[in-house]
């Protein structure tokens, strides 16, 4: 069986520092045979969680947002065997977009039996001091 790593890149510049380094990762991971896929929320429009309670209500893996890219990516996450969470680091965090990704898809996941606690998981930052 392949295993598969899916990579949140959270960048805004699409081909930027991070993006780069997931590369580099990336084909280290598919030189040993596993599945590797990119992919791109930082520039793309992801709103926060808004703290409705509904995943945790409904329970049924999704959230009540709708009109985004979360659903989908969420489902990806869930099958991979591993997640790799890459940022530039902007004031001392994340990009902007990844924190609303990741605010929504930790409730999600915690709402429904923590999808991610046994998978592996890395994270990739690119850093520069000016």
């Amino acid at each position: 069986m392949t295993m598969k790593v899916i990579a949140i890149h959270g960048s805004p510049r699409k081909e930027g520092n991070s993006y780069y380094a997931l590369t580099q990762v990336g084909r280290s991971l598919q030189a040993e045979g596993v599945e590797f896929e990119i992919i791109q929320t930082g520039n793309k429009f992801i709103q926060g969680c808004k703290a409705c309670g509904k995943c945790k209500e409904n329970r049924d893996g999704k959230c009540a947002i709708t009109d985004d890219m979360l659903s989908d990516t969420l489902q990806k996450m869930k099958e991979a065997d591993g997640i790799i969470l890459a940022s530039p680091v902007y004031y001392s965090g994340i990009a902007g977009t990844m924190k609303c990704f990741l605010d929504r898809a930790f409730s999600v996941s915690a709402a429904n039996g923590k999808w991610f606690r046994h998978k592996v998981g890395a994270s990739v930052v690119a850093v520069r001091r000016t």
